[in-house]
């Protein structure tokens, strides 16, 4: 469904598709009547696209050819700017139909660039159907530099090679040959071009690069020179307007009003066909109040505010209809979006920006998609549309490998890695600074830290309405870069596995709570999130909801002298905000501590006396987490039926801290006793975020931290929704012969977003384990895997090794392979060998392809994921993803995603 939204080309309709997707998750017994009325929804926004199409406008510029877009080119390269040649030469292919002069000036341009065997190459293409004698020349003086590359000419002159074996021309002589034939067709062509503005568009890119770049690199910047440069641009846009259908120019132009501060101008040009470079700075200065609605075209927005206000009274005759008797958070989620759209209609000019770059992702050719993504995350975080806000961060993850700036990609996969890392909780505490290097390189003009921060000048009057326009909740709300850092540590506490109960084994039954985000009913849930036991997909299991007549939640907040200040301040909101939204079920306790237990309020307390004792929380002493957390627990009673969870914030680390062999035994067992699940939040750098894990791992509970004091409100918000929602997931083992053992439950859609546990059948308590021991523990034995994993395909039977411990002679051990084709007990041989090996011998001529191994003894049964790969010799493919080289047997790659299979190598040593 998302796909089918996001195609349409209107920048309202994400909004739009939230509110929807708001809709299917309510009652079934209102889902017909309101999908019913989505559809006629639908029908009517249809009605309004049309609408809209005829008044959107053409773009007032009209694009270049691909012959005179070669001319500006050639003029470039003649001022010796090649690497930009290059990059124009590569916008005009990705944008027209690739022909012969495009494969002439290409290997001009690698000729120039020193790459002559490619330059040869291009030029053999050219000439195929471009006849000229002097192109045949060009080509010859390539050629000998490209062979001239393959020799090593100081080894060959310590030889007797024999007359003739030497080349005329030393490699540097035929190099200085192929660069004076190429510059002096290209002087040519320039020379002979009596057409003057392509030379002066191409000074105009040249000079503004070097002259932008002084500016971002070393902070030189000469206004004047500018000013006059600007002028010259806008001289030349007067004689030949078509030349600014080049990006290249236009970005040029953009530079140079960054430059000059001419925002007014840069708002004035933006238009229907603005390129996505263009969208990303306008925006970036339009969110920073550089530029007002009203610097931009007439046409830009016309008729965006009707439309869109249309919308919005249509929403909300649904909203009448369908949720007046709904529960206060749903309606509060679906008013939003509505709120949303009627702010819009008073500020369409970023929600046509919004479209402009939806639109460059949804095209082909589209490398800075995840830059464009995370910007438009910050639109929607801009406009108070975090749901939406998030859906774009998750797209800015999942296209991270398509980009080419490195210094964008590699802060982010370290932000990726950090998600999906979850036993380094230390590592968290360096997302700002990557969030921070990514921000700074995600509009592919870099900007000065002025111009990505608010304007300080804007006028009070601005500012007075520029809050209006947004939603309230933006407005008091932490800037992007905390919204993203936090975002990071809540998404990956989104999913968390709390218990695996295997008293009934072979069945299986799991505790999970979700970010609310994620809630829905149970049908809905188990279509989203997928289950691994033992690395075997589980596809038949059952979800169902808990529901609990009483939530005892105990609050647990370090206020020692490091929290004064801001910390203290940011706490008390933090907590305020908690009480006055408990739901009806809620019964909470607070607990304050610093060198020992200062306060405690019970659960019995009033709500009026819950807030009057936070507003008096005080910062002072040291901090005993420990004691704390043991003072906690005592509190609690064993009520069946009744949710019991233990909120623990600190900032600094344990005065006494205590091993996590201690965590487990005096912290986890009696909160597994009296089934309480501890959450813990870290605040601030100095923070043991190791140490408050261990005690939130120990009772399956989750570890969120927070970089910012004045995101705590918004944390313990997320947690308390969070809490509620919990599941019980049941399933059948196929893995019935393991007795350590893994379970990751997951969002199908998201691989991002999952929890994993190791648990095993000697204790229903989940392990935490270091995830790096491959073998398969059994009661007295252990199964390590098969040796070697990856055989070739011959046609002859294959001997390899089930290598493990604890084998004997009278076991019954059977070994079936399940792929693409399957071969069961029948076919596979097993012959005991000795107590670590038994002897495997596969059948001659085995299928190609990547089994899991499933291995029976004594009826029981352990299944190796991916555990032997039968290729073909030579039949490896690789794959680059950043720094890394994978390569494989198996590749599939299904729009954004690639899977790898089939004995998968890391940088030719790390195998998976």
């Amino acid at each position: 469904m998302d796909n089918i939204f996001f195609q349409i080309s209107l920048g309202l309709i994400p909004s739009i598709c939230v509110f929807l997707i708001l809709l299917f998750k309510q009652k079934t017994h209102k889902v017909r009547n309101a999908i019913f009325t989505s559809l006629l929804l639908l029908g009517f926004i249809a009605g309004v696209i049309g609408g809209i199409g005829s008044i959107k406008g053409k773009s007032n510029t009209e694009r270049l050819s691909a012959d005179e877009s070669i001319n500006v080119i050639y003029s470039l390269a003649k001022s010796g700017e090649i690497e930009q040649s290059l990059e124009i030469l590569k916008s005009v292919r990705e944008n027209t139909v690739y022909n012969d002069s495009m494969a002439l000036c290409a290997a001009r341009l690698y000729a120039l660039n020193g790459n002559f065997k490619a330059s040869r190459a291009l030029f053999d293409k050219a000439l195929k159907t471009l006849k000229n004698k002097k192109i045949k020349e060009e080509y010859d003086a390539v050629a000998k530099a490209a062979d001239g590359e393959k020799i090593d000419y100081v080894l060959l002159s310590h030889f007797d090679t024999g007359e003739g074996s030497m080349p005329e021309l030393s490699y540097e002589e035929a190099a200085e040959g192929a660069y004076d034939a190429v510059e002096e067709a290209i002087s040519e062509i320039v020379s002979k071009n009596k057409e003057q503005s392509y030379k002066r568009a191409a000074k105009l890119i040249a000079d503004t690069t070097n002259q932008y770049n002084r500016y971002v690199d070393y902070g030189e910047l000469d206004k004047k020179e500018a000013e006059k440069q600007l002028k010259r641009m806008e001289s030349l846009k007067e004689d030949y307007p078509k030349l600014f259908g080049m990006p290249q120019l236009r970005i040029a132009r953009l530079k140079l009003q960054i430059l000059c501060e001419d925002f007014k101008g840069l708002a004035k040009e933006v238009e229907q066909n603005s390129d996505y470079n263009e969208l990303l700075i306008v925006s970036e200065l339009y969110m920073n109040s550089y530029i007002k609605p009203s610097n931009f075209s007439d046409d830009y927005t016309e008729g965006y505010d009707e439309k869109l206000t249309k919308v919005a009274h249509q929403l909300e005759k649904v909203y009448d209809e369908f949720y007046s008797d709904e529960s206060k958070n749903i309606r509060n989620s679906v008013k939003k979006q509505i709120d949303i759209l009627e702010n819009s209609a008073k500020d369409p000019v970023i929600f046509k920006i919004e479209e402009g770059l939806l639109d460059y992702t949804n095209g082909e050719n589209a490398y800075d998609s995840t830059k464009v993504f995370l910007q438009l995350s910050k639109i929607a975080n801009y406009t108070g549309n975090n749901q939406l806000s998030e859906k774009y961060i998750s797209s800015s993850f999942s296209t991270v490998s398509d980009c080419k700036d490195d210094n964008f990609t590699q802060p982010m996969y370290e932000i990726i890695g950090i998600i999906s890392e979850k036993d380094e909780p230390e590592k968290i505490k360096n997302v700002a600074n990557y969030v921070d290097k990514v921000l700074t390189n995600t509009t592919t003009i870099k900007m000065s830290e002025n111009h990505r921060s608010e304007n300080p000048e804007a006028s009070s009057e601005s500012k007075k309405a520029d809050s209006k326009e947004k939603n309230n909740d933006t407005a008091n709300n932490e800037n992007f870069k905390s919204y993203l850092t936090d975002y990071v540590s809540k998404k990956r506490a989104s999913i968390n596995i709390i218990n695996v109960d295997t008293s009934e084994f072979s069945k299986v039954s799991a505790i999970i709570n979700i970010d609310d985000d994620l809630s829905h009913s149970p049908e809905k849930l188990k279509e989203l999130i997928s289950v691994q036991d033992c690395g075997v997909d589980i596809t038949d299991f059952s979800v169902e909801k808990i529901e609990y007549g009483n939530a005892n939640i105990l609050l647990c907040c370090d206020v020692s002298g490091s929290m004064a200040g801001e910390g203290i301040n940011s706490l008390k909101k933090a907590i305020t905000h908690f009480i006055e939204n408990k739901s009806n079920i809620d019964n909470i306790a607070l607990m304050s501590f610093s060198n020992s237990v200062e306060s405690y309020y019970g659960f019995d307390v009033s709500q009026e006396e819950l807030l009057q004792a936070a507003g008096s929380l005080y910062a002072l002493g040291g901090t005993n987490i420990y004691d704390a957390v043991i003072n906690s627990i005592s509190r609690f009673e064993i009520r069946p039926g009744e949710l019991n969870c233990i909120i623990l914030l600190s900032d600094g680390e344990d005065n006494n801290p205590r091993s996590s062999s201690e965590i487990y035994s005096y912290i986890g067992e009696p909160c597994m006793e009296k089934n309480i699940t501890l959450y813990s939040i870290g605040l601030g750098s100095s923070v043991d975020s190791q140490y408050l894990s261990d005690f939130a791992n120990s009772t399956g509970g989750s570890f969120l931290y927070v970089n910012d004091s004045e995101s705590l409100y918004s944390f313990y918000d997320y947690l308390h929704n969070q809490i509620l929602n919990q599941y019980r997931i049941t399933f059948t083992a196929e893995d019935t012969l393991s007795v350590s053992r893994k379970l990751k439950v997951a969002l199908a859609s998201d691989q991002l977003t999952y929890d994993i546990v190791d648990y095993s059948l000697e204790s229903s308590t989940p392990v935490i384990g270091d995830g790096e021991n491959e073998s398969i523990y059994l009661e007295n034995k252990s199964i390590t895997g098969l040796d070697p994993k990856l055989i070739f395909k011959s046609n002859s039977d294959y001997q390899i090794n089930l290598l493990g411990s604890g084998f004997e002679a009278d076991d019954a051990i059977g070994i079936e392979l399940k792929g693409n084709l399957n071969y069961g007990k029948d076919k596979i041989h097993c012959e005991f060998i000795d107590a670590g090996k038994i002897k495997v011998v596969i059948p001659a001529g085995i299928a190609c392809g990547t089994y899991d191994v499933h291995v029976t003894i004594d009826g029981k049964k352990a299944i190796l994921d991916n555990g032997l790969t039968v290729a073909t010799q030579g039949s490896e493919k690789t794959t680059k993803f950043g720094p890394y080289v994978f390569t494989s047997y198996t590749k599939v790659e299904d729009r954004n995603v690639t899977t790898l299979s089939g004995y998968v190598t890391l940088n030719g040593w790390l195998r998976f």
